[in-house]
């Protein structure tokens, strides 16, 4: 990565993964990161973080995700778009997933119709939400009995549905490298460490370890080349916990990989 002070956006700020994200980032020296924060509700993010009108690095944008040409602001000159939009709510019509990747897409077009040369426009890599549970392959791992699987998919059935129409829709866009990050269950815990793979997943981690882990995918060495990718190229991101606190049951299991709405 290079050595300029880099810029994240971050779509989604109340939930609780962008607020970990954005309470993980603000802890560092504000020198070192700026950061573009969408979010629908200002008052509500500035109520969980009175900080942030007066951060030095901070750059507030609010309306709906559907406003391109604002989204655009939002993310012009950033270094990573991290989304954290999503929801737990099992409903027929969930949508937020594909509805933010339609207008995420729209505001990069936007950005590479005004650049000098749109045909070579690069775009910041894309760091998705996914979910352990939709990566067959990881099945196998033992870290979840197979069985539950089924469980987990009837119970999340609409949630995962909208994640996976999303990635469909990114996995046709190969022009913006993007970055799936698959957690298994969430918990609230302290940050106990993780490590970031591209074959293994289902260990219970923090929304904590979720944070800074996006961060790595995105920092960690050569990152773009690790774990992110074009087209079907595209990468889901596991996350291996060094520590941390058991989930009980089902309870976690239901929540992995899916976010608050943090919108």
């Amino acid at each position: 990565m290079s050595t300029r002070v880099p810029t994240y956006a971050i779509l989604g700020g109340t939930g609780a993964t962008g607020s970990q994200l954005i309470a993980y980032l603000l802890s560092r020296p504000s020198s070192s990161v700026n950061l573009h924060i969408y979010a629908r509700s200002l008052p509500r993010l500035t109520a969980q973080f009175p900080i942030l009108p007066s951060a030095p690095n901070v750059t507030l944008f609010t309306g709906p995700v559907s406003d391109a040409q604002n989204l655009a602001s939002c993310l012009c000159s950033t270094t990573a778009i991290f989304c954290t939009v999503a929801q737990n709510s099992n409903n027929p019509d969930t949508s937020v997933s594909i509805t933010t990747a339609h207008a995420v897409v729209s505001a990069l077009e936007i950005l590479r119709a005004e650049s000098p040369s749109p045909a070579s426009y690069t775009s910041p890599p894309l760091i998705w939400p996914g979910s352990s549970s939709l990566v067959k392959e990881w099945e196998t791992n033992g870290r979840t009995p197979r069985f539950v699987y089924p469980v987990i998919h009837s119970a999340m059935f609409y949630v995962y549905q909208d994640l996976e129409f999303a990635l469909e829709y990114l996995k046709g866009q190969e022009w913006i490298p993007v970055g799936i990050w698959a957690p298994g269950a969430l918990v609230n815990d302290e940050p106990r460490g993780i490590e970031l793979t591209l074959t293994d997943g289902g260990g219970n981690i923090s929304y904590a370890d979720l944070a800074r882990a996006m961060v790595a995918m995105v920092e960690d060495g050569d990152a773009e080349k690790k774990w992110t990718g074009r087209g079907k190229e595209m990468k889901h991101v596991g996350m291996v916990p060094l520590g941390g606190k058991a989930v009980a049951g089902f309870v976690g299991l239901l929540r992995a990989g899916a976010v608050e709405d943090g919108e």
